[in-house]
């Protein structure tokens, strides 16, 4: 075609030329007088040539529709010709086939392909042959897989035109199967309380230990095909394939418990493990695998992490509660490495969590004393709507608006005045989700964390982390790393007795997760002047949040044997504090072993306060909801939701982490 057009290109130049030079002339003749004796008027002339022009396009436009007519007829009987002799090598080759169907699903013509690698399925309702076919019949997708004589086509339906294109992939399939099964897996593991266990049983008992241990772990790679090898005393390094881990992980991990049951007393050992897998890259593999085993052994050990290439850690067992690896020379070096970052930075900001509880506000209160004696710049992030009811209160209570001012500053300006050398300290928070500021979080480049929950994924800006699961409170926390810096801190009795109300408010008054470290961390703040009783006081409640407790205490009921779920009316506004105590007080009763209390926090969101005795793992169930916390007190909020919605969906999530203690009617 485009070979005609060049050609007929002179023949257009010519014209046009023999045209113009023809009008021209006649024009010119008529201007100068008619030096031609023309007879006939000009008005005559130019109509006739006008004519004649036209009539001379016209045909010659004619004769060039013809060709090309002529042409695309030749190369319509040459394709014709292609297609009816080898339409059916091209389908053979690309191993493809096409059906046509009626209005019925009801096949009406298949070509060889089909009729060769399936079979005859002519006058055959498709749907009724293969149900997969419903997927791109009657539903809005175009594309589908399909199974048929043990082989694997994708599928792709033109509904206009009534016709199924057929491609088989199970080649591609079963390479892709190959290489996903075989994809490298890479396992820590570690014995978390090897060196404490080893100094408490004698050494014969170790060793006897050790070696059932050690039988365990080996007898579990080879079970596995796993290439095993112990790289310490106390850490192995496994490397399995794919469909050998999700055979593991179908099993929950029976390592961890197997390992753990091998003595069953205090004197237990329990394994860490941390997997990487996702990628093919050894070297990344190793350092993710290392990386989750860090996750595993700052949420207390005894359970497994596992962090897919670009996808969110998982965790998996932790079924005994955290026991305390802190002791003294480790606070000391840890309050070390956090005033010499402090000390090397421009301005120093503290900041807790959102709804931030005295915890949260008491931690940021004792770190801005650390703070404060060896950098005059630092600043408490703080914003009253971010603020529980009593906390907020006791805040204004304790100080006077001068020393306020002085203390904090809003999360607006914090993120004006930020620059690459300031500092961020996070209180009792390390989940990027619930800070008390985004903003603040995302600007920072320098980011420390000091929190008693169990961790979660590092943060992108973290550079330091301090997070003691076994520990009480942040206070308790705080409150010895004051007391162990090396430069002798005083804390005003103000700042004593709001972080002395931070440790009774996370103990329920000694109640829970209580220590001697505990006691101690409360001895210290008696001595710099804490008023127990004004503490006390500030943890009190009023008397309509007590019948408020009580009305939904009321509504309870137990799914399972020792598991209580008490829920809030839909209408009732209900702080979130209030919903924690009324699970403690649910606890306090005999043979509760877990109790979640449910009720609306916000016009927006459902909140979820769960407590146990220790022998369940509520922390688990809330971060199914994406929520968190601790082994025995964890929370969540749910945007978006109705009571009745979050209750359904906490039964379906409690399915799977609660043993079949089912109550039956």
């Amino acid at each position: 075609m485009q070979k005609l057009f060049q050609k007929e290109k002179k023949n257009i130049l010519i014209i046009c030329i023999l045209e113009l030079v023809i009008s021209g002339f006649t024009f010119l003749n008529y201007y100068l007088g008619n030096f031609l004796r023309i007879n006939i008027p000009s008005e005559y002339i130019y109509t006739i040539l006008l004519a004649i022009i036209f009539v001379v396009n016209i045909i010659y436009l004619l004769i060039i529709f013809s060709k090309v007519d002529n042409l695309n007829n030749i190369n319509t009987k040459r394709t014709n010709f292609v297609l009816t002799n080898n339409i059916e090598e091209v389908f053979s080759f690309t191993e493809s086939g096409i059906i046509f169907y009626d209005d019925d699903f009801n096949v009406i013509w298949i070509n060889d392909f089909i009729d060769n690698r399936i079979f005859n399925i002519v006058g055959k309702n498709l749907i009724k042959f293969n149900n997969d076919f419903c997927k791109i019949l009657e539903d809005k997708n175009d594309t589908c897989k399909l199974t048929i004589n043990n082989k694997i086509y994708e599928c792709r339906c033109l509904k206009e035109l009534k016709v199924v294109l057929i491609k088989d992939i199970n080649q591609y399939e079963t390479l892709y199967s190959t290489y996903k099964n075989e994809a490298p897996v890479i396992f820590q593991i570690n014995l978390d309380n090897y060196s404490d266990v080893s100094t408490m049983l004698d050494e014969s008992t170790f060793s006897e230990l050790e070696v059932e241990v050690r039988s365990v772990i080996m007898e579990w790679a080879k079970e596995n095909r796993a290439l095993l090898k112990k790289v310490r005393n106390d850490a192995y390094i496994a490397i399995i394939q794919e469909n050998a881990y999700d055979t593991i992980l179908k099993g929950k991990f029976e390592l961890i418990n197997a390992v753990r049951n091998i003595r069953e007393d205090d004197n237990s050992l329990t394994i860490s493990i941390g997997i990487g897998r996702g990628i093919n890259d050894f070297v990344k593999l190793n350092e993710m695998s290392l990386s989750a085993l860090d996750v595993a052994l700052s949420r207390g050990g005894d359970q497994c992490v596992v962090n897919t290439y670009g996808k969110n850690m998982e965790f998996y067992g932790g079924a005994s509660e955290s026991k305390s690896k802190r002791h003294k020379v480790k606070v000391k070096v840890v309050a070390k490495s956090i005033n010499a970052l402090i000390q090397s930075s421009d301005n120093i900001y503290i900041m807790g969590h959102i709804d931030a509880d005295f915890d949260a506000i008491g931690a940021c209160l004792g770190i801005y004393e650390m703070a404060k004696k060896v950098n005059k710049n630092v600043k408490i992030i703080y914003e009253d709507r971010f603020v529980e009811i009593k906390a907020r209160t006791a805040f204004r209570t304790l100080f006077e608006k001068e020393e306020v001012d002085e203390m904090v500053i809003d999360a607006d300006s914090a993120v004006k005045e930020i620059n690459e050398n300031s500092l961020l300290i996070l209180a009792d928070v390390s989940n990027p989700n619930i800070v008390m500021s985004k903003d603040v979080l995302n600007k920072i480049d320098r980011a420390v964390i000091i929190d008693h929950h169990r961790p979660g994924e590092k943060l992108f800006s973290q550079i330091y982390s301090y997070q003691e699961s076994a520990a009480s409170s942040t206070c308790e926390m705080v409150t010895e790393l004051i007391r162990s810096c090396e430069d002798k801190i005083n804390i005003s009795n103000e700042i004593a007795t709001y972080m002395l109300a931070g440790i009774l408010l996370d103990t329920n008054n000694y109640k829970n997760k209580t220590g001697s470290r505990t006691y101690e961390a409360s001895m210290i703040l008696k001595e710099y002047g804490a008023d127990n009783n004004q503490a006390s006081e500030f943890l009190k409640e009023e008397y309509e949040e007590y019948l408020l407790k009580t009305k939904i205490a009321a509504n309870s009921y137990t799914p399972y044997y020792g598991i209580v779920v008490s829920v809030a009316d839909d209408e009732d506004l209900i702080d979130k504090p209030t919903l924690a105590k009324v699970a403690n007080g649910i606890l306090d009763v005999k043979e509760i072993k877990a109790c979640f209390v449910i009720g609306r926090v916000s016009n927006e969101s459902i909140g979820i306060s769960a407590r146990s005795d220790g022998s369940v793992n509520v922390q688990k169930i809330m971060e199914s909801l994406d929520g968190g916390g601790h082994f025995s007190a964890a929370a969540t909020e749910i945007k978006d939701i109705t009571v009745e919605e979050a209750k359904e969906l906490l039964a379906s999530k409690m399915e799977g982490f609660i043993g079949d203690t089912r109550i039956t009617e």
